[in-house]
């Protein structure tokens, strides 16, 4: 217990490597002194203080080549470049960023080539980002500086692992990282993970019970856009239109992804359920706006509008009439849907209303 409250307050390597003595001495417990001395080999500031961390890994673990070999190579590079170690360690003291830390250590491997340092720096940048407000972009560029700069995939794993389990809220958050990770890491593996994480969402989502259509289709541009995955992507747009009964925008996105991933078969079924959805002069509109905003053809467009002559109630019939000039600027089209709907203007308000209705429309004048 001693021993761990010394390492709680302990912050030169001086102070470690007396802490690592003790326990070396007194413990016998050769795994935390190992720990104790990689604290006292990350906190070194000068030369000495790495021959002192030297000389204790010789000691205490000759048979370890791999540290000794680091160790020594780190004494190496500041036997020879002090002075430019004394302005880094400056420069690290007054950093209090990530993108501080991040060039520092890209001025480090510059200069000195030294990748246990900018390890070190890189280490302490994933500290404060982790505590951060959670930004996809800078996790990204943690990632390419850890690519660039150490080369080790482990670590990208690692980061992007902890991003997607812990960090994300959001799917296109998700979505952020599952690129990172397809850019940063080898092919095959970034596939695999991306594929495992867009999968587990898949299965948190029919889980969840939710009816919204939009996770699914948003599921099914990701299988696409990310993995290439027609057939998974097939699925989740099928269950997408399961649960868009009577959901106009939703109908026309699911017709557009259809269109574009090459679904007819979903196409003509969400654009059959769109026609069924409709029951409003407003629906009606917006099922034709979207679908010539999602570049379907004015055609199609225009034979979907048409349902709303089938509407019930005199006024939603005459907005929609007057929708054929507002939306497509048919008058043509707009003069026989009048002719269609005036049966149902018997009473003389209702007749009054139609006639105002179709001279706007049809020769922009209010009085005759």
């Amino acid at each position: 217990e001693i021993l761990s409250a010394a390492e709680a307050i302990a912050e030169s390597t001086p102070q470690f490597l007396k802490i690592f003595d003790r326990a070396k001495n007194s413990l016998q417990e050769k795994d935390y002194s190992a720990a104790i001395l990689e604290k006292a080999e990350e906190f070194v500031t000068n030369t000495q203080e790495m021959k002192d961390v030297c000389a204790a890994v010789k000691e205490s673990f000759p048979d370890d080549k791999e540290w000794n070999e680091r160790a020594n190579e780190k004494l190496a590079k500041r036997e020879a470049n002090q002075d430019k170690y004394d302005a880094f360690r400056k420069r690290e003291e007054a950093a209090s960023s990530f993108k501080e830390l991040r060039e520092l250590a890209e001025d480090v491997i510059a200069q000195v080539d030294d990748k246990y340092y900018a390890r070190k720096l890189l280490a302490a940048g994933e500290e404060i980002l982790d505590g951060e407000e959670f930004n996809p972009d800078n996790y990204e560029k943690l990632v390419a500086a850890v690519k660039n700069l150490v080369g080790d995939e482990a670590w990208i794993l690692k980061i992007i692992e902890k991003t997607i389990e812990n960090r994300v809220r959001f799917f296109f958050d998700f979505l952020a990282v599952c690129r990172t990770a397809l850019k940063y890491l080898p092919e095959e593996k970034a596939k695999d993970l991306t594929a495992k994480y867009l999968n587990d969402y898949e299965k948190a989502l029919e889980e969840s019970e939710s009816e919204k259509p939009y996770p699914f289709m948003d599921l099914a541009n990701a299988k696409i856009e990310l993995l290439g995955d027609s057939e998974g992507a097939k699925t989740a747009l099928e269950k997408a239109l399961a649960k868009s009964e009577g959901e106009v925008s939703a109908l026309c996105q699911i017709a557009r992804y259809a269109r574009k991933f090459g679904y007819a078969d979903i196409e003509k079924s969400a654009l059959e359920k769109l026609g069924a959805a409709a029951n409003s002069a407003a629906d009606y509109r917006a099922a034709a706006e979207r679908l010539s905003e999602f570049g379907f053809e004015r055609s199609l467009a225009e034979k979907i509008y048409s349902g709303g002559r089938n509407l019930s109630d005199p006024f939603e019939k005459l907005t929609w009439a007057e929708g054929y000039v507002s939306i497509f600027e048919n008058k043509e089209a707009a003069k026989k849907a009048y002719s269609e709907i005036e049966n149902a203007f018997k009473t003389e308000d209702l007749r009054e209303a139609f006639e105002i209705s179709r001279r706007i429309a049809l020769a922009n004048k209010f009085w005759d």
